[in-house]
């Protein structure tokens, strides 16, 4: 069969779907501007935010979860003695996985296993933060999974960013609108 005439075959049937579907749109009488404004506010952090833990090894599942327990319970000590609020400390992650002798891919006899505790830390003094890290990696934390710089209340930068927005997109509107002779409707 021939491209072409298979084509043709299927025209009126598309130029069916074609007229129903431009019906269908709505029509605008009036001519409609779209804009996207962009609006940026800076400041410095105030706080950190890391996630840190202790990993312990052991021949035996219990004794790999109290070695980890025992450390962790001295980074926590730490942490209460550098003025970190219990309520700026959570839990992450509780784990304990097997480790297996020979083969990297899982297979093989288990060795022993292999604890992680790990928790989330905000440092809201950020001046101490090394201290802090100073510390509790000399209490037994052996991991450093995340560090973060942030804000401890990042709404009014937002709602900034957000106003210079809108006056942006505001402002390309007002230009694009002169340059075609129209005037700026509502929003």
């Amino acid at each position: 069969p021939n491209p072409a005439r298979r084509l043709w075959r299927w025209a009126p049937a598309l130029a069916c779907l074609l007229v129903i579907a431009l019906s269908a749109a709505p029509l605008r009488a009036e001519p409609l501007l779209r804009v996207i404004g962009e609006g940026v506010a800076e400041a410095t952090p105030d706080t950190a935010r890391l996630v840190l833990g202790v990993r312990h090894e052991a021949r035996e599942a219990a004794a790999a979860m109290e070695g980890a327990s025992r450390a962790m319970e001295a980074v926590l000590a730490r942490l209460a003695e550098q003025g970190i609020a219990p309520a700026d400390i959570r839990t992450e992650a509780v784990q304990i996985s097997p480790r297996r002798a020979g083969s990297s891919l899982g297979g093989g006899a288990v060795a022993g296993y292999e604890a992680l505790n790990e928790v989330s830390v905000r440092v809201r003094a950020l001046e101490s933060l090394g201290a802090v890290l100073d510390g509790v990696l000399g209490d037994g934390a052996n991991s450093l999974r995340a560090l973060s710089l942030e804000l401890a209340d990042p709404a009014p930068l937002q709602d900034t960013a957000r106003a210079r927005a809108v006056a942006d997109a505001y402002h390309r509107a007002r230009v694009l609108a002169d340059a075609a002779g129209l005037a700026l409707g509502p929003v």
